[in-house]
């Protein structure tokens, strides 16, 4: 192997391969070549001299292994390697070269080929230390699944994967385990899969899992572990992920993800072909380039990849209307509204056409310029079980609890039936007022500039302006309003009638009484747009006679004629949409979000036995306090030791007031010590019961059992949980060894026995992380670098009919058959650096590929194809290079230069409209 580095130039100069020194053959002082000597395994190795010893470095041992399944009629074995499907190697013949790491048995897993032609986990089986061939069954598969399982537990007694697996075999409830195993992978090959796992593969596993353990137990005393035994090449990272389906700190494989339960009024909401409207939850990435909400509020940051959602929910519009919502707090315990908090909800309905908690539609018509909007994010009822009432200005029925009824007389129902009327006249106001003002603006050449016109004050001006000057507009819906069914023919005349009168009382005196010029008089709306968008009147009639002089003569009378035809017919394209949304919407629909009682993540996840209390915080949701008449009800923490069943004694400390953190302290010391573990955790609170996805680990030697957060950047701190760690600083050895087998140290700034805090050295990138103390390596854990991208795309042609396919490095992450307004925001972790993003046509029936595409996070330059664009057509592909790296603290504004504006102008996809793609 050819090594290049610095300061080679000594005759000393040795390779030292795991303690075993061997001298080059070729030695230039910067890059040397040495050949590995025969019966090495796979683990680091470092460059020594006179002048020190240098950086160590990790490698794997590349072998050719030979592989046999012992199953009759098996399916083919498509690929053999780690854990999921991106880390196998396709089989050539009955070989497949596979990457080793470390010196210790590794679980080979087989993929076979799915019913949808992709790789999915299939037989599996543990490879032994210097063995180079391994047979696949449906034996070697229980073994190997139940042993993974258990890798915790077996690491705690010191022992091998393999030695495990010889006294799993001897067990005598190992033969019905092995029937059971064999029945289910029989029934479907992909039983044990991990990327995409089956709930009964958990269920089967945990079946026999405590047998196996007591198993284990009687056949081997427990023993302290040995340094060798401890040793960083002992863990490959296919063992630490498939181990930490239960106990492990990746996020990779266990989904501590608190998402909350989200049910509509109607069931069917989402689905309709005229109306489409749903609500989902926010997460961290979602709103990591939105300022000033209060998502995720009293939350550490270091607990946001641990939660991924931070409590807030948007409400997402895909309707031609606007919508209102008001916000309830429920009840947890009854699941109901508590009648106090019906006249003082947390968010109340809007109450102007022009109010900024206004829900926008899909699309609209803004003075000519069509645009689509964002969704609505609402964060006002951040982690706690909430009532949504929306309202619409459709006329459909009412569904859901929350109280509303057309006619009531009650406060909430007035400010509920204002909200309705302010609604119906802002869809009116955008669709049909504003379109014929158009047709004056246009008319002079006013040249309206098109980012003021998104800017939401701008916006708010001009509805005001005919809001305010147009009260016949409002006493016109009011009578509609106030009806419980108005049908679309009756819409339709109002449209009608109120595009008339704007036109014969604003527009046509303007455009035929030029016998007066310039000593035109404008009307109430009109001079109060023209204030808005700060044009004096005079330069505005006099543009106007200017621009109509040369378009009108030789007569007038053609000016009525062209409106009727063209003008009108324009403006009922929008009425048109609105009018069949207006008249198949319900007036209310619900929906009720509850966050539960659920746990996510704890820390420590290991405790030493060294005679001290132990004091813990517990992440997840529904562990507020509930606050009653004479006393408040405290969560209920439950602690039992797994090993003897017995209950240890819990001391509540704290929860803070969104219920996301718990602390509770264990004090009786003779307990912990005489604790066998691993420890469950429950909470018990409000007549629910909620169990920790991971277990404590109990112990006195080297063990990292926690990385949080396990993803940061350079210079950033996280905190180590474990066992067997040094109080003095100087006597951890923190280490972090990235894929690439490049190894970094990192500064420790606190530490105990059960916890150290560092900082993270410069580009970490993925890989593990160790902690050496007195000469003993930990076992290694996970850590996954510091990149989060959120890519977002989609169609944003007026016409919702075009379909893509998104890659990333060559990888496919999105593809469907499905045309969409908006896909994402998808979260992809990737390594600081340039990456390269493909958009891909897949179909454009019209013959023009609209679309769009958005970055976000930790992104610092994009580069490449438009971002948005009419000719992504069929197999035409668009790339993309995103830099991605460590941003400033609050760099938002740097962020959003790659995030097309919620407001992005719609592209014309109409017949008219010349075709992007050859031969259609």
């Amino acid at each position: 192997m050819t090594l290049k580095g610095d300061n080679f130039d000594l005759d000393d100069t040795a390779v030292v391969f795991q303690g075993t020194p061997v001298m080059p053959s070729v030695n230039n002082g910067s890059e040397i070549v040495v050949e590995v000597p025969e019966g090495i395994a796979a683990g680091r190795y470092w460059v020594s001299n006179a002048q020190g010893s240098s950086n160590e470095m990790s490698y794997f041992l590349e072998q050719n292994i030979a592989y046999s399944v012992a199953v009759a009629g098996a399916s083919p074995i498509y690929s053999i390697g780690g854990i999921v499907p991106s880390h196998a190697t396709e089989v050539s013949g009955n070989t497949v070269q596979f990457k080793k790491l470390g010196n210790s048995a590794e679980v080979l897993y087989s993929f076979a080929l799915n019913g949808n032609g992709q790789p999915e986990m299939y037989l599996s089986a543990i490879l032994e230390a210097g063995v180079q061939e391994v047979e696949f069954s449906y034996r070697s598969t229980a073994l190997a699944n139940m042993a993974s399982h258990l890798i915790f537990f077996i690491e705690s007694k010191g022992m091998s994967l393999d030695e495990a697996a010889d006294i799993l075999a001897q067990s005598p409830e190992f033969a019905n385990y092995l029937q059971e195993v064999t029945e289910a992978l029989e029934a479907d090959k992909g039983f044990f899969s991990f990327a995409n796992a089956r709930p009964g593969s958990a269920e089967l596993l945990n079946k026999y899992s405590e047998h196996f353990k007591n198993y284990i137990d009687n056949a081997k005393s427990q023993s302290s572990l040995s340094a060798d035994q401890f040793n960083a090449a002992n863990y490959s990272r296919a063992h630490v992920l498939r181990g930490a389906t239960l106990n492990a700190a990746t996020t990779e494989a266990v989904d501590t993800d608190i998402e909350p339960s989200i049910v509509s009024y109607p069931e069917t909401n989402g689905t309709w072909n005229l109306f489409d409207m749903s609500m989902e939850a926010s997460t961290f990435l979602d709103n990591s380039v939105e300022l000033g909400n209060k998502c995720g509020e009293g939350v550490d940051p270091k607990w946001y990849e641990v939660l991924g959602y931070d409590g807030c929910v948007r409400l997402e519009n895909r309707s031609q209307l606007y919508l209102s919502y008001r916000v309830y707090e429920v009840d947890p315990a009854t699941g109901e509204i508590p009648a106090d908090a019906i006249s003082s909800p947390l968010a109340e309905h809007i109450d102007t056409p022009y109010h900024t908690a206004m829900a926008s539609p899909t699309s609209g018509t803004f003075l000519v310029f069509e645009f689509w909007s964002s969704d609505k994010l609402i964060d006002t009822c951040v982690y706690k079980d909430c009532a949504y009432q929306i309202l619409t200005p459709g006329v459909d029925g009412s569904f859901g609890p929350t109280p509303f009824n057309l006619t009531g007389t009650e406060s909430h129902n007035q400010i509920a039936q204002k909200a309705r009327r302010m609604l119906t006249i802002r869809t009116i106001i955008d669709n049909i007022i504003i379109r014929f003002y158009s047709i004056l603006f246009d008319a002079a050449g006013l040249g309206l500039d098109k980012g003021a016109l998104k800017k939401p004050e701008q916006a708010r001006a001009v509805i005001k302006a005919v809001y305010e000057y147009m009260p016949a507009l409002t006493s016109e819906v009011e009578k509609l309003a106030s009806k419980e069914k108005v049908t679309e023919q009756e819409w339709i005349d109002l449209s009608q009638a109120i595009g008339l009168e704007i036109y014969n009382k604003e527009i046509k005196p303007i455009m035929t009484d030029l016998s007066n010029f310039p000593n035109i008089k404008l009307g109430p709306t009109t001079t109060a747009l023209l204030k808005v968008f700060a044009y004096d009147q005079a330069d505005f009639i006099q543009a106007l006679g200017q621009k109509l002089a040369k378009k009108l003569i030789p007569g007038f009378g053609a000016v009525e004629t062209a409106y009727e035809a063209s003008q009108l017919a324009t403006a009922m394209v929008d009425m048109g949409k609105t009018i069949k949304d207006l008249a198949t919407v319900p007036s209310k629909l619900d929906y009720v979000v509850s966050w539960g009682l659920q746990l996510a993540d704890i820390t420590p996840r290991s405790i030493q036995q060294n005679g001290q209390a132990k004091t813990f915080t517990l992440v997840g949701s529904g562990m507020a306090v509930q606050k009653g008449v004479f006393s408040d009800e405290d969560p209920e923490v439950l602690v039992i030791d797994t090993a003897t069943n017995e209950r240890l004694d819990v001391t509540f400390l704290s929860v803070n007031k969104q219920g996301t953190e718990l602390e509770f302290m264990l004090a009786n010391v003779s307990q912990i010590d005489a604790a066998k573990g691993p420890l469950d955790v429950y909470v018990e609170h409000r007549d629910d019961k909620a169990k920790l996805p991971y277990q404590i680990l109990v112990g006195t030697d080297l063990m990292i059992s926690a990385i949080t957060p396990n993803r940061a950047k350079a210079g950033e701190q996280v905190t180590i949980s474990g066992i067997g760690f040094s109080e003095q600083l100087v006597g951890n050895i923190v280490r972090f060894v990235s894929e690439s087998g490049e190894v970094k140290r990192a500064s420790v700034t606190a530490a105990t026995t059960e916890s150290l805090t560092v900082t993270v050295p410069d580009s970490p990138g993925a890989g593990y992380v160790t902690v050496e103390v007195g000469g003993e390596v930990s076992n290694q854990l996970p850590f996954f670098g510091p990149g989060q991208v959120s890519i977002t795309f989609g169609d944003n042609g007026n016409f919702n009919d075009d379909v893509y396919k998104l890659a990333v490095n060559g990888r496919v992450i999105y593809e469907n058959g499905t045309p969409k307004r908006k896909v994402g925001p998808l979260a992809i972790a990737l390594d600081e650096g340039e990456h390269t993003v493909e958009l891909t046509g897949i179909r454009a029936d019209d013959g023009i590929g609209t679309y769009y595409i958005e970055f976000s996070g930790d992104v610092v330059n994009v580069s490449g194809d438009a971002q948005s664009g009419r000719d992504l057509c069929p197999e035409v592909v668009k790339t993309f290079t995103i830099t991605v790296g460590p941003t400033v603290a609050n760099s938002v504004p740097s962020q959003r230069s790659y995030v097309i504006d919620p407001m992005s102008i719609l592209q014309d996809e109409s017949s008219s409209a010349p075709s992007e793609c050859a031969g259609q």
